[in-house]
């Protein structure tokens, strides 16, 4: 884990660190693992956390420790890494073992993505070009207005052009589809019944779901772009208010960082929608 870790780029904003992990530190590792896991054990005719670690690592098994290890191991080589290159992923990383044979040195893959170059371009004068078909949005109008807020953040995602990283949609596209499945199993359906209602394939839902990850991001990172360009920032005071306005017992529940992209969010498109 001394050594200096390798950085790849695979595509558009993904990247791939491998890492090696000196056989000496895991042997050390190992026993302090080891130990770790002792200290939870009762076995027959030993007080808790007194048993022999010759007889802890027959109970548990190999296989157990190292996992033990693995889980130490993973975020302190990965942060090691980002500070090492100078990167900051906008995606849960994948983790790889690709060597991890007893008594030699481990390898390690982590596989993640940082955001895509984005540059503005013109957009004020595209977003001018919708204001002027029609009267403001604002929030509380019915529909005509909403349809005019559609048109500019249309607009917006097709003038602001960037390939978003494979990896990001890939990850996204599994997280969807695993909390798809999930809200498909609380009404009873399996995936395949659902797909048959909607006469559509496994690769045709992907596809759709791949395109609704590509506009929610691109529509995202493009506001924060925005708001970061414009200087464009929520003051504490308006946070307190928010969290003023909420009742009860959901008060407790609001998340002052959330709150605050939320509310910059709305401030960024109030922005757009009165240039």
């Amino acid at each position: 884990m001394n050594d200096k870790s390798k950085l790849n780029w695979l595509d558009q904003g993904t990247f791939e660190i491998t890492a090696k992990i000196a056989k000496e530190e895991i042997k050390k590792e190992y026993q302090i693992s080891l130990k770790t896991l002792a200290q939870s054990l009762t076995l027959p005719g030993f007080r808790k956390g007194k048993s022999p670690l010759a007889q802890v690592e027959k109970k548990l098994g190999k296989e157990a420790i190292y996992q033990e290890l693995i889980k130490k191991f993973i975020p302190q080589i990965y942060q090691k890494a980002l500070t090492e290159h100078q990167l900051k992923p906008i995606a849960e990383p994948k983790v790889v073992l690709t060597s991890a044979q007893e008594n030699k040195d481990w390898e390690i893959k982590i596989t993640s993505c940082v955001l895509p170059e984005i540059n503005l371009l013109n957009y004020k004068e595209e977003i001018k070009k919708i204001n002027a078909q029609g009267k403001i949005w604002t929030p509380g109008k019915e529909t005509k207005e909403q349809k005019k807020l559609s048109a500019l953040i249309t607009k917006l995602i097709e003038v602001v052009k960037f390939k978003l990283p494979l990896f990001l949609i890939e990850s996204e596209q599994q997280k969807r589809l695993v909390s798809l499945i999930d809200q498909l199993q609380k009404t009873g359906l399996t995936i395949d019944q659902y797909l048959t209602t909607k006469k559509q394939t496994l690769e045709q839902l992907k596809a759709e779901i791949n395109k609704q990850i590509e506009s929610d991001w691109k529509l995202e990172l493009i506001l924060e772009k925005v708001a970061d360009q414009e200087k464009i920032e929520v003051k504490k005071e308006e946070i307190e208010k928010a969290i003023a306005s909420v009742k009860g017992e959901e008060k407790q529940k609001v998340n002052p960082y959330l709150l605050a992209r939320f509310l910059r969010r709305q401030k960024t498109l109030e922005f757009l929608l009165n240039l």
